[in-house]
């Protein structure tokens, strides 16, 4: 079953009891639902020391094919490899919460979310420190949701095996896994010669221009629209990660016959 999403209240609600309305604006098979629930406090607050409330804004669309893509606008500086880490002012990442539950840690502009439960949805995004409290502003939450409600229509989407030759040089692409001091693991990608672009995903094809999804031997993990992502859990011993470059109608892409992907293996204990 395909699901598809409507709006019923596209209201953006700021941790100040404001309430704007906000645009209606991330695997596939997400590995949310995986998230380490460690024992740091994630209830914690510690005040963002600015003059000024810093920006956070939350907008959500339905993907063309499944799932939503949100989208986070912010003043945080995010530095995927100072997560779990010590406390900087203004550094840190984001949390996403479904229902007033932590389902991802997330580092990224635009994600990918497809697991949200039918009916009306709670979708939230935490500002987080690196070493996971929550940011404040003048002993308020930073933090921005909205209300999505998923209703249930007939059809289902399957990924295609058949592959699209990328037109152009041959684009770069690598991956970098390390593992998170507090659970879990970062990966880091670097690419260059492709477009990632989140608002076209299931959109028709346009050459050079897609998204990337994450595999852990041989299983898709995610749909990602940036450089950094956090995997909560991996199986134990020795695990394949590869990423590769898809179009927007979900279609690999490949250079002179070969699969535009990047692998790299890391030993879980």
């Amino acid at each position: 079953m395909l699901g598809f999403l409507k709006w019923a209240a596209a209201c953006l609600v700021l941790s100040l009891g404001l309430i704007s309305c906000g645009s209606s604006e991330s695997t596939d098979e997400d590995v949310s639902k995986q998230e380490s629930h460690h024992d740091h406090s994630h209830s914690e607050l510690t005040e963002y020391q600015s003059d000024e409330r810093p920006k956070l804004s939350l907008s959500v669309t339905a993907d063309p094919v499944v799932g939503v893509n949100i989208h986070i606008s912010s003043d945080l500086d995010v530095v995927p490899s100072a997560a779990s880490g010590k406390h900087v002012n203004g550094e840190g990442h984001f949390h996403l919460l479904v229902n007033g539950s932590k389902v991802l840690r997330f580092y990224n502009e635009w994600i990918h979310y497809s697991d949200l439960e039918p009916g009306v949805n709670v979708v939230a995004v935490e500002m987080a420190t690196n070493d996971h409290s929550i940011y404040s502003w003048q002993g308020e939450k930073l933090r921005a949701e909205v209300l999505v409600e998923r209703t249930e229509v007939s059809g289902h989407h399957h990924h295609s095996a058949e592959s699209i030759e990328f037109v152009g040089e041959k684009p770069a692409l690598s991956i970098d896994v390390s593992e998170d001091p507090m659970s879990g693991w970062n990966v880091h990608l670097e690419y260059s010669g492709i477009e990632i672009d989140p608002t076209t995903g299931g959109g028709k094809h346009r050459d050079g221009v897609g998204h990337l999804h994450l595999y852990a031997n041989g299983q898709k993990l995610s749909r990602l629209y940036g450089r950094d992502t956090h995997v909560p859990e991996l199986p134990k011993g020795e695990v394949e990660l590869s990423v590769g470059f898809y179009n927007n109608e979900h279609h690999p892409f490949t250079w002179n016959g070969q699969p535009i992907v990047a692998t790299t293996v890391v030993i879980n204990q």
